[in-house]
């Protein structure tokens, strides 16, 4: 569309959704290829980098278990540990971040 993304990894252009992948690294979510992720990120997981996709089914199934336990959360829990249900929120909020600012600006 009108923005370009690109590569953290590779620094190329990435043209096609499918070949998005975007990980968090110091709590900054980056793009990659699929392959650079594939060779070079995945499997590094330390303290500053992911070892899980944001997006995709994975991203995407964890998104949506962490908005059914922020909303059972309160529900359950007592005094100040209601306020817990803000921690689920956070790979929401990852997720909508990685659309916003990186796939909807793809071609599917």
């Amino acid at each position: 569309m009108s923005k370009e993304i690109y590569c953290d990894y590779c620094q190329k252009q990435i043209k096609v959704r499918d070949d998005l992948i975007t990980s968090t690294m110091v709590l900054e979510v980056v793009p990659f290829h699929e392959g650079c992720y594939g060779s070079n990120i995945k499997g590094a997981r330390t303290l500053f980098v992911s070892n899980e996709p944001i997006n995709g089914l994975a991203g995407n199934f964890t998104a949506v278990i962490s908005l059914i336990l922020a909303a059972l959360w309160p529900l359950f829990a007592e005094g100040m540990l209601k306020w817990a249900f803000l921690l689920a929120l956070v790979p929401v909020g990852y997720r909508i971040y990685s659309y916003v600012k990186f796939e909807r600006h793809l071609e599917k």
